[in-house]
């Protein structure tokens, strides 16, 4: 793997088994033999009905819209790959071609695809047709409640339909587990019905081979320096896609173009890892459901909108200077709420809350809170969102025994499988409830809300020392606690704290930190440690790695020797980044399991911000309050940022010295009495610059 302008690259061909694109509603993955293997639409249909088309990922034979180039009427090749730069959503390439250069791109909207040519030296005087070529019957993803039509010359409607009796045996079977209970079934849609319509810069011609064994061929003229075909899709109607690619036709140069670059730049020193840092923007942008404003898919490929996935690790969005969509996404979720459960877990397709999300879960709602008014200071969009925030907490701990709240834990997916049983007190909840009040309390301090102040301080207080109730005698945090009893189901998971914010410092005590031997394996961390009775229990989630609740293993690392805690972290990354791949998870059954990720080419929304933040905290040293930035006892002395958005400060950070306590800080070359926080009120200035002097 190489990297230009911080952007993955191939010097010849696709140097990577998958490369997955997403663009809002729309994703597709690309295959080492240079074709794509998958597109999938997000439209009103069932989680099940996404894909439309489906190809083979080692050969080329089942083509799947290959761009091609006709020289003549006669020579036909397939594009090929050279110079590739990838991004979230597409990628650049170039070949030549009988001594013609081209250069060739596809990158992926909200709801369409394209496909351009350039040929930035003209025709070389041959006759040239842009072809598509789409092996339809083994591509195109059929099955029996599937119904296929097409309308007119090269679109499609496709209607997804299913009886009524399926629907009396899904409710009749409806599944919840302990974690996502809700008080009503919720069912899928019966039917939908999505369009699909390929069009041109230019006249399209189209063509469909007769027989069972179907192919289709799309071509168009190349008569200028450029041309391109659209695969656009719909669920509003035939005449609505029509016009919309009409739309996109015109538009095209602004719809279809790699992700703006973020305005923060980031230095550590590794060229991995800077790619990681400038691409984590534009993967997160990439997933942002454009017609939903505050929507964003769980990943890049087979999920939808998930509350959770959503809503954890807020703080990425800030120091990635998009503290803007947290502010979409705390009218989303408020908006999208259930009267009666909250914040849904997750969302059908068509919009409807499908599962309830446990109360303590929704508590991260607050923390985003938090986070967007720490990074811009808006009081006016506190006061009005910090209502709903309340509200969710407060019914978190309405059930209370102590400081402690009540409730089957979120995580794992199958929370029976340690124990719980229903009337559960449980460690990931209680960590996320604990930090949510520390934030409210901050919050209501901000606005001068003394008494809320003080309320949220006494609960917190009370949660902090009923916390040691967890704690295990061999170290670590027990899973959960009977709420009958409180005796505890002995297992000792790395997900214990979900570490938020820095608030879930106060739970932790020095000795801690010794505990890392336990989870550590050679990429990441273990879910729970190798001797525990339910290790690999269930065959997938208690056996592996999972990087969004990873953070509390990296703070323990940390305060044990941080100089090896950061390299391991950035070793992780490393790993990963370089096969493309930002993971859900990653099997950790044997201890040589980092040979190849699980699900290559896949980047997971959480892992992402997870990672973002954890590089912010250990790598940079730094965090963030309501009171200003904080400067931790260690960091990476290569690590730099520069053009981060602070509450109207452009803000650059660079380490000077070695990489341990802080010395000297200073703002704009200007001393400050202060080595641990820089106040708000001093970076006023337009751009602020702070040089961390360190032993």
């Amino acid at each position: 793997m190489n990297w230009r302008s911080g952007h993955p690259f191939f010097k010849h061909g696709i140097g990577a088994d998958r490369v997955s694109f997403s663009g809002g509603r729309l994703a597709a993955d690309l295959a080492r033999h240079g074709g794509l293997t998958a597109i999938r639409y997000y439209g009103a249909q069932r989680f099940g009905d996404t894909g439309f088309f489906q190809a083979d990922p080692i050969s080329a034979w089942a083509l799947l819209f290959r761009p091609m180039m006709r020289f003549d009427g006669m020579r036909r090749y397939a594009l090929e790959f050279h110079d590739t730069s990838v991004y979230p959503t597409g990628y650049r390439s170039c070949c030549e071609l009988e001594g013609v250069p081209l250069e060739h791109e596809c990158f992926l909207a909200n709801d369409a695809l394209i496909f351009r040519l350039k040929l930035p030296a003209g025709t070389g005087g041959h006759t040239l047709e842009f072809e598509l070529i789409n092996t339809d019957r083994c591509t195109r993803t059929d099955k029996p409640t599937r119904y296929w039509e097409r309308l007119h010359g090269p679109h499609w409607q496709i209607t997804d339909r299913y009886s009524d009796e399926t629907l009396r045996r899904e409710k009749e079977a409806g599944y919840l587990t302990l974690a996502q209970r809700g008080d009503r079934y919720v069912p899928q849609v019966q039917s939908a019905v999505t369009e699909f319509g390929v069009a041109g810069g230019g006249p399209v011609r189209f063509r469909e081979t007769p027989h069972l064994f179907r192919k289709h061929y799309y071509a168009q003229d190349v008569e200028s320096g450029e041309c391109f075909f659209l695969l656009g899709f719909g669920h509003k109607g035939p005449q609505e896609l029509q016009q919309r690619l009409a739309e996109y036709c015109e538009r095209r140069a602004e719809l279809f173009a790699p992700p703006a670059e973020n305005t923060a730049r980031f230095h550590t020193g590794s060229r991995p890892l800077d790619s990681f840092l400038h691409e984590a923007g534009g993967i997160i942008d990439s997933l942002k459901v454009r017609d939903i404003p505050g929507g964003i898919r769980a990943a890049d490929s087979g999920y939808w909108i998930w509350g959770w996935d959503g809503m954890v690790h807020a703080d990425a969005h800030g120091w990635l200077n998009q503290s803007g969509f947290l502010a979409e996404m705390l009218r989303f979720y408020r908006d999208t709420a259930d009267p009666v459960n909250g914040i849904f877990h997750e969302m059908t397709i068509d919009g409807r809350p499908f599962l309830s999300m446990a109360p303590p879960a929704q508590c991260l709602y607050a923390v985003m809170l938090y986070y967007y008014y720490v990074f811009t200071g808006d009081r006016a969009l506190l006061r009005e969102y910090i209502v709903f925030a309340d509200k969710l907490v407060r019914r978190a701990g309405a059930d209370a025994i102590g400081g402690l709240i009540r409730g089957v834990s979120l995580y794992p997916d199958h929370p029976e499988d340690l124990e719980q049983d229903g009337n559960d007190l449980s460690v990931f909840n209680n960590s996320i409830y604990f930090q949510a009040l520390r934030t409210l309390e901050r919050l209501h301090g901000e606005l001068g809300d003394a008494d809320e102040c003080e309320e949220y301080r006494q609960l917190a207080e009370r949660t902090r020392r009923d916390f040691a109730k967890f704690r295990a005698p061999e170290g670590g945090f027990y899973d959960s606690l009977s709420a009958t009893n409180l005796s505890p189901r002995r297992h000792r998971p790395v997900y214990a704290i979900l570490y938020e914010t820095p608030f879930a410092d106060e739970l932790l005590t020095p000795a801690d930190a010794a505990l890392c031997g336990l989870f550590s394996t050679r990429q990441g961390c273990r879910i729970l440690p190798l001797d525990d009775s339910r290790w690999m229990y269930d065959g997938n989630q208690l056996g592996m790695y999972m990087p969004c609740t990873e953070l509390w293993f990296r703070e323990l690392h940390s305060k044990l020797d941080p100089a090896q805690a950061r390299r391991k972290l950035y070793a992780d990354v490393i790993w990963n980044w370089s096969r493309l791949t930002l993971p859900e998870a990653l099997t950790c059954e044997y201890e040589n399991h980092g040979l190849t990720p699980d699900n290559p080419g896949r980047k997971q929304l959480f892992t992402v911000k997870a990672w973002v933040g954890a590089l912010f905290r250990f790598a940079g040293g730094v965090e963030l309050s309501e009171r200003g930035l904080h400067f931790r006892d260690s960091a990476d002395p290569h690590f730099a940022v520069s053009g981060l958005a602070l509450r109207g400060s452009s803000v650059s950070i660079r380490q000077r010295g070695g990489s341990g306590p802080v010395l000297r800080l200073r703002l704009n070359g200007r001393l400050l009495p202060d080595t641990r926080l820089i106040p708000f009120e001093q970076l006023r200035t337009r751009c602020s610059t702070v040089t961390v002097e360190r032993a």
